[in-house]
C-alpha cells in the first residue's frame, strides 16, 4: 500500500515516537510510506530520508493558515494517491481529515494521544470531524472511556491500541550508570530521581518542584535531573533559583542518550496534569526504575501501586512528595524488586512487535473496506 504518515512536526529522535515506530515499522514490512510535517522537520526528517521515507514539510505555524494547509494536503493526496494516511494530534488531525475527503483518500486513521488536547472548542471540532476517520486511536481504555464521556468521540470508532516499546533497547550495566553519573558530577551517595518531558504546562513542573523541596528536607543525598525543552525554561529555572534549589535540581535540556539517564537515576517521577500513556514512563520501567507519578491516563495501567511504583493524585504536591519520600528511604532490595515488576509489566503490555502488528492489521483493514 501507499501510506503517508502525518503530524505536527517530524523534530528531534524522541519526540512522536510511536509514528516514528510505525513508519519504519510499515516500510521495513513493504509498504511504500512518505511523510508530511506541519512544521520545519529536523532529525527525524533525516533518519527518514536514510531508510528511503521522504518527508515533505507544509508549514502550519501561521494563525489562520488551515486553509492554506488544507488546500496543499489536498493536492498532495490527489497527486500521490495514498491507500491510507495515518496523522497524530489536533493541529494536524484536522487539516488531514478535510483534505482527505477532498482528494477521495480511502481512508484515514487518526490518532490522539493524550485525554485533554486543549480547550473546548478544538473537542467539538474533533467530534464534528470524526465521521471523516474509519478510527480514531487512543493509546489506553481510560483515555478512550474519557473521550466517550465528554462528547468527544463514539465508541464505535474508537480503538485502543497500547504504546510499543522496544525493551532490549533499556538495559542497563553498572559501567552506564557510573560514567553517566560521573558526567554529571554525581557521587554513589546520591540519590537520583529523574523526570523527562516537555517543560510545559502539562507536565505540572511547579507541582514536582514544591514536592522535591519536602523530599531533599528529609532525603538530603536527593538530586532531580530534568530532561526536556519547551516554552517554560526560564520561567522554571527561575522557580527552582528563588526556592534555592540549584545545588539539587539539574535542567538537562533535549538529551539523545535517555537509556543512560536511566541508567544512572534510582528512581523515576513524573507529575503530569493529564497524559495519554507516557513514553518516559515506558522507558523508565524497562530500564528496571521504580516510578512515582500521578494517577491520569495510562498510568494505573503502567503502574501498579506498591507493586513497581506509586501512584498519586494530581495537583498534591504533598502526597506526591510522601510518595517519593517513601521511595527513596526504601530498602535497595525492595526498590529493586520493584523495578523488575516494572520491566516485566511494560515487556508484557507494550511489546513492541505485537503493537505494530495490531497498528498494521488496522490500516490495511481501514484501507480495504473503504477502497
Amino acid at each position: 500500500m501507499r501510506i503517508i504518515v502525518i503530524t505536527k512536526r517530524f523534530g528531534d529522535i524522541g519526540t512522536h515516537p510511536q509514528l516514528t515506530r510505525l513508519a519504519l515499522h510499515l516500510r521495513s514490512t513493504g509498504h511504500e510510506v512518505r511523510a508530511v510535517s506541519l512544521a520545519p522537520s529536523g532529525t527525524i526528517a533525516e533518519m527518514f530520508h536514510g531508510v528511503g521515507i521522504e518527508t515533505d514539510v507544509i508549514d502550519a505555524s501561521r494563525r489562520g493558515s488551515w486553509p492554506l494547509v488544507v488546500g496543499k494536503l489536498t493536492a498532495k493526496f490527489r497527486r500521490w494517491r495514498p491507500d491510507a494516511v495515518v496523522v497524530f494530534l489536533y493541529e494536524a488531525i484536522v487539516p488531514t481529515r478535510v483534505a482527505a475527503r477532498l482528494a477521495g483518500v480511502p481512508a484515514v486513521v487518526s490518532s490522539l494521544r493524550n485525554e485533554y488536547f486543549g480547550p473546548r472548542h478544538r473537542e467539538i471540532v474533533i467530534h464534528a470531524t470524526e465521521w471523516l476517520s474509519a478510527a480514531t486511536v487512543v493509546n489506553s481504555r481510560r483515555v478512550a472511556d474519557s473521550l466517550v464521556r465528554r462528547g468527544i468521540a463514539n465508541r464505535p470508532r474508537l480503538v485502543v491500541i497500547h504504546n510499543g516499546i522496544d525493551i532490549s533497547h533499556f538495559r542497563s550495566s553498572e559501567e552506564t550508570r557510573k560514567d553517566m553519573r560521573g558526567s554529571l558530577s554525581l557521587t554513589d551517595n546520591d540519590f537520583v530521581w529523574l523526570t523527562i518531558g516537555r517543560l510545559a504546562e502539562q507536565k505540572a513542573y511547579p507541582n514536582l518542584f514544591r514536592a522535591f523541596s519536602a523530599v531533599v528536607d528529609d532525603v538530603r543525598s536527593s538530586k532531580l535531573l530534568v530532561a526536556g525543552r519547551g516554552p517554560l525554561q526560564a520561567e522554571l529555572e527561575s522557580v527552582v533559583r528563588r526556592s534555592g534549589m540549584q545545588s539539587s535540581v539539574s535542567f538537562l535540556g533535549f538529551r539523545s542518550d535517555v537509556p543512560s539517564l536511566l541508567a544512572a537515576a534510582d528512581a523515576f517521577v513524573m507529575a503530569s496534569r493529564y497524559e495519554g500513556m507516557p513514553n518516559a514512563v515506558m522507558e523508565a520501567l524497562a530500564s528496571g526504575l521504580p516510578v512515582v507519578a500521578t494517577n491520569v491516563g495510562a498510568m494505573p495501567d503502567l503502574i501498579k501501586e506498591g507493586v513497581n511504583g506509586h501512584l498519586v493524585p494530581p495537583s498534591d504536591h504533598q502526597a506526591l512528595a510522601s510518595a517519593m519520600t517513601k521511595l527513596a528511604l526504601a530498602s535497595p532490595e525492595e526498590r529493586l524488586q520493584m523495578g523488575r515488576q516494572g520491566r516485566t509489566l511494560v515487556g508484557d503490555l507494550c511489546d513492541l512487535e505485537l503493537v505494530m502488528d495490531a497498528w498494521t492489521k488496522l490500516i490495511e483493514r481501514a484501507a480495504g473496506a473503504r477502497s
